[in-house]
């Protein structure tokens, strides 16, 4: 159930030339490198891997990439490192792009690669090329995507009616500390928490097993903000 997503390594152009273990599998989804114009970075390694497999099998951008660190300031960098995080990071999110469907790595994995943008040429350096992940998103069929928390509406909370699992969608404008807890029609309180958060669209994924069918309130706390949500369990 997990998506393997690797870096191709930066041997390109040096006397080994090729991509790096463990992005030579053939299951692995690897990343190589590429400029803003998408051409190849000169050091993102190259395929096919030994079973003459399309390797890498797509690429973002990696020179440069522009690194976020804690001190002492952000920076310029080039790599297939700096590349393949920024999939992994799209590939979550096509992955949870759906409440109510179940993608397979593979799936995901074969929508990133036919929404690339040489698809029908790849090639050695470049795989089938950048991907376009809204275009992946068409391939998956994704038909029920779920609604974002806005400033208006700052907490959703879907499915609604739910069977066995839940996620909690919050949108918050600043940093803050975030309080919520599921209680039943006679105000028992069955689940809650706790803890400080930044600013953005949040995901919860709560712990409901166990809870009997029926009706509940979530209530969400966060600064000076409140909501109350009635959710039922089927």
């Amino acid at each position: 159930g997990i998506l393997f997503i690797v870096s191709a390594g930066n041997e390109g152009g040096g006397s080994w030339n090729y991509i790096l273990t463990p992005g030579d599998a053939d299951s692995a989804l690897t990343v190589g490198s590429v400029g803003v114009d998408k051409s190849p970075a000169t050091n993102s390694g190259y395929g096919p891997n030994s079973a003459g497999r399309v390797k890498p099998d797509v690429c973002m951008q990696g020179q440069p990439a522009y690194i976020m660190r804690e001190s002492p300031t952000p920076f310029l960098s080039s790599g297939t490192s700096w590349a393949t995080p920024q999939l992994a990071g799209w590939a979550a999110c096509l992955m949870q792009s759906s409440d109510n469907t179940a993608l397979s790595p593979y799936q995901v994995r074969t929508a990133i690669q036919k929404s690339a943008h040489a698809y029908t040429n790849p090639g050695k350096q470049l795989g089938y090329g950048v991907p376009h992940f809204h275009m992946a998103l068409e391939l998956l069929s994704v038909k029920d995507l779920p609604q974002m928390p806005d400033a208006n509406n700052w907490v959703k909370v879907s499915p609604n009616p739910f069977a066995d699992n839940i996620t909690i969608r919050f949108y918050l404008e600043r940093n803050s500390n975030l309080a919520w807890h599921l209680a039943d029609v006679s105000g028992k309180i069955m689940r809650n928490d706790a803890r400080q958060v930044i600013g953005g669209v949040h995901t919860i994924l709560p712990d409901f097993s166990g809870l009997a069918a029926g009706m509940y309130f979530l209530k969400v706390n966060a600064g000076d903000k409140q909501s109350v949500t009635k959710i039922l369990k089927r």
